[in-house]
This record gives structure tokens, sequence and C-alpha cells, in this order.
């Protein structure tokens, strides 16, 4: 495998590029979720650190199979809570979970879910 080593200027300072991406460059639209709420059985009210609040219904998903069990009881499902980096939420345990959805896709799902 060629390593690629390509350096480039930008606005006065050296950069190594791999990969496409600058070292060094901190990338600053990468989302994370501040907050997560139960609205309903099945339905959450989820908030980003761009200030986008969206409503994300996990009905469907929640009954196609097995995997989703834990989640069909309304107690447990209301046990929702944000990963300590913001980058899922999650059931069970932050280290142990039972079950997460990340952060992208949620906000995916939010922004669908919103032009339906």
């Amino acid at each position: 495998m060629e390593k690629i080593d390509s350096r480039s200027e930008a606005e006065g300072a050296e950069f190594l590029i791999l990969g496409g991406v600058p070292r060094g460059i901190k990338m600053s639209n990468v989302l994370h979720i501040v907050s997560v709420e139960t609205v309903a059985h099945g339905v959450l009210k989820i908030a980003w650190d761009d200030q986008y609040e969206g409503i994300v219904d996990l009905r469907a998903i929640i009954a196609r199979g097995k995997i989703f069990s834990c989640l069909q009881d309304p107690d447990h499902f209301r046990t929702v809570r944000v990963e300590s980096y913001g980058h899922s939420i999650y059931w069970g345990e932050e280290g142990n979970e039972e079950l997460d959805f990340g952060c992208d896709r949620l906000r995916e799902m939010a922004e669908e879910q919103a032009s339906d």
C-alpha cells in the first residue's frame, strides 16, 4: 500500500494531508445530540448542538423484530439516554448498551419525517 503524503499551504500554515483531510484541522460540522425526551411510546424529541430539534418516530422500527423487543415496554423505552459524547442515544448502561441509535441516522430520520 502506497502512502500518500502531499503538502499544501493554507493561510501560511503547512498541513500534512492524509486521505484528503488536513491533520490539525478540527471538524466543526460534526453533530452531537444534546438532549432526548420521550414524547410518546416509540416517539422521541431530540435536540442537536446546532440548535435543531426534531421528532423521531421509532414505532415502525420497534415493531420489526426481536432485537427491538426490549423497547416494546413503554417503561423501558422511557429510560433512553444520551451517550456522554452525544454520538448516540441508548438504552441500558453506558459501555454496555442494550441498543443504540447513532446521531447522524437519527438526524436523517428527524428531517425525513418532518418533510412527510
